[in-house]
């Protein structure tokens, strides 16, 4: 029967496929290894952990149900035990009083168990159904997005190369775009396949795309704001979703706010002048629930024919940090707080890998990609780089050449000759 296993007649039971399931029974212990998470139940059950019945059908005939699993799972994650394997150096009966039954699963057993749940492809769903609840309850309007790589080291998929940032490498694995609120606390992720970009996983195209954060928010957000009230107020935004630069375009950011009334504040791109610092004033505002003095500025710009609020922050060092909104409706200190706060949502990716190792297979299942998903031509973007990399260089050989030009202007007849030789070489 294997170690600590004392409810032998249900284990029999279960061998011949006639129980679907163990039922928990808890029992008097003087003491427990790991007891303490039992105090993070509550928590679990208010946070929907066992809602997942209402999406997930039952698992196959076995000693341990989906209720069980999921519960393992999420001990599992509350006593730091970050993979199947490392069950074998647990005690397998202390853990397993924990859940009711007389021990945990062998990590072959939690595998499959955890395919069986997998299988089912419901993962996207429940995580609606749980974002739908969270969203309700919290009543934000405010979202922040950003992407996560998920390096792999695996050998049974071939995925594309991607810089890792806290590796500073470019190693092969998947994106995941995360959608937080303003303590970095999460409503939902989507997972990319291929080399998505966050701009490209944003916007709505239409239906129901399980790869697009857009329809997904506009879902869970139905509730909340009602299309009578956004039409009395036309500068009232349906939500303001809050990223960094790597989604910057502003043609992008109107079409989010003609299509569907979605504001966004992120960072401008490109900012090379300078506003004069007798404009800045000192505000006071909330940055991830603290109160912080920022010194900042206002003023309108038109930028891909839509007028929108750029806000500058001035450092001690004298430099200015811009941001760009098309929100109307918060002022000045609300854009530069909720903007600084997406730092909460890097202090939550560095915890998840710290304590999670969120980066771990949990399921060694492999799934194919959508065969008619569209990707940029390998051709077509290692010429644009070739183009882009030529670009570049033709730029610097411009500024080397107008500097030559201008000292033309201030040299004798003799010292001419020279430079016009330089000239002639750079053109």
């Amino acid at each position: 029967m294997g170690i600590a296993t004392t409810r032998v007649c249900e284990r029999v039971m279960t061998s011949f496929g006639d129980q679907y399931e163990a039922l928990p029974l808890f029992e008097h212990a003087n003491n427990l290894c790991n007891a303490g998470v039992l105090f993070m139940l509550p928590a679990l059950l208010s946070q929907g952990l066992l809602k997942s019945k209402e999406i997930y059908g039952r698992l196959k005939k076995g000693y341990y149900g989906l209720v069980s699993t999921l519960l393992l799972l999420a001990y599992m994650a509350l006593g730091r035990i970050k993979t199947p394997e490392q069950l074998k150096n647990c005690k397998p009966g202390e853990l397993g009083k924990l859940l009711g039954l007389d021990r945990v699963p062998e990590a072959k057993c939690l595998r499959a168990k955890i395919g069986q749940i997998v299988e089912q492809g419901r993962a996207q769903e429940f995580n609606h159904f749980l974002a739908q609840e969270w969203i309700r309850e919290e009543d934000t309007f405010y979202f922040y997005i950003d992407g996560h790589v998920r390096v792999y080291h695996g050998y049974k998929a071939k995925l594309t190369k991607k810089y890792v940032s806290r590796e500073k490498l470019c190693l092969a694995g998947t994106t995941e775009f995360w959608v937080n609120n303003e303590l970095g606390l999460p409503y939902l992720v989507v997972s990319g396949e291929l080399n998505e970009k966050l701009k490209n996983v944003i916007p709505h195209s239409g239906g129901f795309p399980k790869d697009q954060i857009v329809p997904s928010l506009l879902k869970d957000t139905a509730e909340q704001i009602k299309e009578e009230e956004l039409e009395k107020d036309q500068k009232r935004p349906r939500f303001t979703i809050i990223f960094d630069r790597e989604a910057y375009e502003p043609s992008f950011f109107r079409s989010l706010w003609e299509e569907h009334r979605i504001a966004v504040i992120t960072y401008r791109k490109g900012v090379k002048d300078k506003w004069d610092e007798e404009e800045f004033k000192e505000y006071k505002t909330e940055v991830i629930g603290k109160e912080v003095s920022m010194e900042l500025a206002e003023k309108k710009v038109t930028l891909s024919s839509m007028e929108m609020r750029e806000i500058r922050k001035l450092s001690d060092s004298g430099h200015q940090t811009s941001i760009i909104t098309t929100n109307e409706q918060i002022n000045i200190k609300m854009v530069a707080g909720k903007m600084f706060s997406r730092w909460s949502q890097e202090n939550f990716f560095r915890y998840m890998l710290q304590d999670y190792d969120i980066d771990k297979l949990v399921e060694y299942g492999i799934e194919a990609i959508e065969p008619h998903k569209k990707v940029v031509n390998p051709s077509y973007k290692q010429l644009s780089y070739r183009i882009k990399k030529l670009r570049e260089k033709q730029q610097r050989l411009k500024a080397k050449f107008y500097q030559i030009i201008e000292k033309n202007l201030d040299e004798n007849i003799n010292q001419l000759r020279e430079r016009m030789g330089e000239e002639a070489e750079l053109q």
